[in-house]
């Protein structure tokens, strides 16, 4: 069952590449369905911000929702977060839970304001003088936690 989940997935892909008329839409459209796609994995709802990084500037240029490109945008504001980590170190970032993780205090602060419980920046590499990266936001901590295993 999960490889049809997956096949579905790469043909709205797929129809977003071939159908997008601009990257602005591309991107829209892309928040949208990696947005989708994680709410239904993890159960909770979902948004995601698509930051651009050029020559170490980053700039939010789409999202699944308005209030993702407005996350997206304060992280950019204050310079610091999970996302920009991320374009830095070119790896994901998770902020498990914004109470008890201290790495980015005042985007914490932030996100607390607005309701965001947790945080993760994945890295998208694109050439040698830009990248991206798509930031997803839950309300819930501990959303983008990876799975605890079992010793042994």
């Amino acid at each position: 069952m999960g490889t049809i989940k997956s096949d579905d997935q790469f043909v709205q892909l797929h129809d977003l590449i071939i159908g997008s008329s601009n990257v602005a839409d591309f991107l829209t459209e892309l928040s949208t369905l990696a947005a989708s796609t994680l709410s239904g994995d993890a159960g909770v709802a979902i948004e995601c911000g698509v930051t651009l990084r050029r020559r170490k500037r980053s700039v939010t240029i789409a999202g699944s929702s308005e209030r993702a490109v407005i996350l997206d945008k304060l992280e950019q504001a204050l310079g610091e977060g999970p996302c920009l980590a991320a374009l830095e170190a070119m790896r994901p970032m998770v902020l498990s839970n914004v109470e008890t993780d201290n790495r980015w205090p005042n985007y914490q602060k932030v996100l607390a304001e607005n309701g965001c419980r947790s945080v993760l920046g994945v890295p998208l590499p694109l050439d040698d003088h830009q990248s991206a990266a798509l930031n997803f936001f839950a309300a819930e901590p501990g959303t983008f936690a990876p799975p605890h295993r079992p010793p042994g």
